[in-house]
């Protein structure tokens, strides 16, 4: 029953899917994968879940993301992000940084202080708003932000990407800096001032993954 639940809750209520398995359970209309192993991987229901942001506070250090981080997810706006890669400038070589977009194993750590390359497949986007904020207990409440507003809650860092006129060219980059906490946050794709993709990531303290080669780099962020 558990199980019936969540996947009637991601597609009739948050609207929030994952374009691949990525461990979590998926809804009928996005592609198939296994059904949840334990009660804990049941998040949300409509029982549980909120539509007033303003309600919503970061999670503290120890409490684990609410999305997997590394896989691409859908949200109501449409799934206009087909793919995506995510490159850094200051941890690891090609293997690592990979520029070619997938909706899976996208690379999720970096550290803060560092510049977030993105490279995007979109089905008819030529420009994309991306936002980050501080993880939230509930990225269902994604979908109910005004984006026409400034300063939403717990927002840290916004961008402007643009489609290159280079073919598999990078679209812009992301700068999340010092001031900064490390830990979990979450990206959200804004296209025509509806939200339509999200990724959660986790930053480290500036330094902190010097000198680790790509197979540590890689290990870690299957890890996370």
């Amino acid at each position: 029953m558990k199980k019936k639940i969540f996947a009637v809750s991601l597609a009739a209520v948050m609207a929030l899917g994952s374009l691949t398995a990525c461990g979590k359970p998926q809804p009928p209309e996005t592609v198939p994968s296994k059904a949840p192993e334990t009660s804990e991987d049941i998040a949300y229901t409509s029982e549980n879940s909120t539509a007033d942001p303003s309600d919503l506070t970061a999670p503290t250090e120890t409490e684990m993301p609410k999305m997997t981080p590394g896989c691409l997810y859908m949200l109501k706006g449409g799934a206009e992000i087909v793919s995506l890669a995510l490159t850094g400038n200051r941890a690891g070589g090609d293997e690592f940084n990979s520029t070619k977009p997938a909706v899976d194993k996208i690379r999720s750590i970096f550290e803060l202080n560092e510049y977030i390359e993105f490279y995007l497949n979109t089905k008819e986007a030529e420009s994309i708003k991306v936002y980050a904020f501080k993880q939230i207990p509930k990225p269902d409440a994604y979908n109910n932000y005004d984006y026409s507003k400034e300063d939403l809650p717990n927002q840290v860092a916004t961008a402007d990407l643009t489609k290159p006129e280079e073919e598999g060219g990078s679209w812009g980059s992301l700068y999340i800096s010092l001031d900064n906490d490390p830990g979990y946050y979450d990206l959200i794709f804004v296209y025509n001032g509806k939200p339509v993709a999200a990724m959660t990531v986790k930053l480290f303290k500036a330094g902190e993954l010097d000198g680790k080669s790509d197979a540590d780099l890689i290990a870690l962020r299957a890890s996370i």
